[in-house]
């Protein structure tokens, strides 16, 4: 039991233990969940990245997710169903990811740091969170309303916090007809997600503008051409709204963490005055070697191919006392790729002009994941990062952390620097 309680609190609260390469162990079993064997090596990636979708299940192995973003997601469909929902998403993103939209978008930037720059300390994590959310409720919803954006996000903390880390990985907490069950919490918060989403659905339906850029107005537009329901709407757009502002918050609460670092703010301010961009866009790439959005690439393999994957993986089903085991998740991890020694030069240390001196290949560096299931939102990703990092640079703003020590921490599915980062923005001027 000890042991028991032991695993789970490590994989819930010690990521480091499992997301870094060196002495880490190649399985994990976390209690409740899944049992791990964690892909590693860059020639197996692309053999797990190019047999994603008929052996490896990307939706299957992202079912932990299911409580929030429901059946129909693009992150929970495998092979016709999943190929149909990125075809469809993708549009509907090329669309709303626009000049007008960014220049609004980097307006509110600009103004939340000179508030930042004003007021006192702030939680640099929670400050991105709210940053991001606006983002992702302005290119989703189309929604401009600091009240309503409030509302979602109170909404969405309380399903992808800490505390969600219990729920997503643990499978007993997913069932929300058991009175007694954490599940029940979780499914009363998504019903008061639904009412808003379900509402948005309607007031776009009902007063179609053509002037409207955002996903939502894209997917209800274009509806009876696609033939998906009111569902498929609902689950994409919480999908989006979720997995965006979560895992872009990371990333840029990682690159601000950095940013602060040495002299990196110095050096980049230095690099865009002479009219230099490359270091950058080096250092967001760095940014995201060192921690990438997605910690792990969950993919179940199908009954149908065990054989396969065994072949593919290496993998022995029997254990050193003759048992046979059940095929584990398959689960590439980019985390342990971007710091191996053999593929990145003292991968430990954060070299912001790392990406200056030599190229990676596809299955060396995947921050965004890769093959059939890449990250739908990673262009808009890395187009949010720098937008954020250059009102920094332009404004030549810094931020004062109260603590250095670094300390990586699971919140859901992505991997935050720290917890309640407790900083000061300050003008450098």
């Amino acid at each position: 039991m000890v042991k028991y309680i032991t695993d789970y609190f490590r994989w819930l609260f010690l990521p480091s233990m499992f997301l870094f390469r060196s002495g880490q162990p190649k399985e994990y079993k976390v209690p409740g969940w899944e049992d791990i064997l964690f892909v590693d090596n860059p020639d197996d990636i692309s053999e797990v990245n190019n047999r994603t979708g008929d052996i490896f299940l990307g939706g299957a192995g992202n079912e932990f997710l299911g409580p929030l973003f429901g059946e129909q997601s693009v992150f929970l469909l495998d092979q016709e169903e999943h190929l149909f929902a990125r075809k469809v998403l993708a549009r509907s993103v090329s669309t709303s990811v626009n000049e007008n939209v960014l220049s609004e978008l980097k307006k509110f930037v600009c103004d939340e740091v000179d508030k930042s720059v004003l007021g006192g300390n702030v939680y640099l994590d929670e400050w991105v969170r709210r940053l991001t959310m606006t983002a992702m409720v302005r290119i989703v919803l189309g929604e401009k309303d600091s009240d309503f954006i409030k509302e979602v996000f109170t909404l969405f903390e309380k399903t992808t916090g800490f505390m969600a880390n219990i729920v997503s990985y643990r499978k007993s907490f997913w069932n929300p007809e058991n009175f007694f069950s954490v599940g029940r919490i979780v499914a009363s918060i998504v019903k008061d997600i639904d009412k808003l989403i379900y509402s948005e659905i309607e007031n776009a339906r009902n007063n179609r503008n053509k002037d409207d850029d955002s996903v939502m107005s894209w997917l209800v537009m274009n509806q009876e051409a696609y033939g998906y329901d009111d569902q498929f709407i609902r689950d994409n757009v919480v999908s989006m709204i979720a997995a965006g502002y979560d895992t872009t918050g990371s990333s840029i609460t990682w690159m601000l963490y950095w940013y602060s670092s040495d002299d990196n703010a110095l050096n980049l301010g230095k690099s865009v005055s002479h009219g230099d961009g490359s270091l950058v866009d080096s250092f967001i790439s760095e940014t995201l070697r060192y921690c990438s959005p997605i910690e792990i690439l969950p993919r179940k393999v199908s009954p149908d191919h065990v054989d396969e994957a065994l072949e593919i993986t290496k993998y022995n089903l029997e254990s050193g006392e003759g048992e046979v085991k059940d095929m584990p998740m398959v689960c590439p991890c980019p985390h342990r790729v971007h710091h191996d020694p053999k593929v990145f030069d003292n991968p430990e240390m954060f070299v912001a002009d790392r990406f200056l001196k030599k190229s990676y290949k596809k299955n060396e560096y995947l921050p965004f994941g890769g093959g059939r299931r890449l990250c739908l939102g990673a262009n808009l990703g890395r187009t949010l990062l720098s937008l954020v990092i250059h009102v920094f640079i332009e404004k030549n703003v810094n931020i004062a952390l109260s603590k250095k020590k670094f300390r990586p921490i699971r919140r859901n599915v992505s991997i935050w620097p720290g917890f309640k980062m407790r900083s000061r923005f300050y003008d450098n001027n």
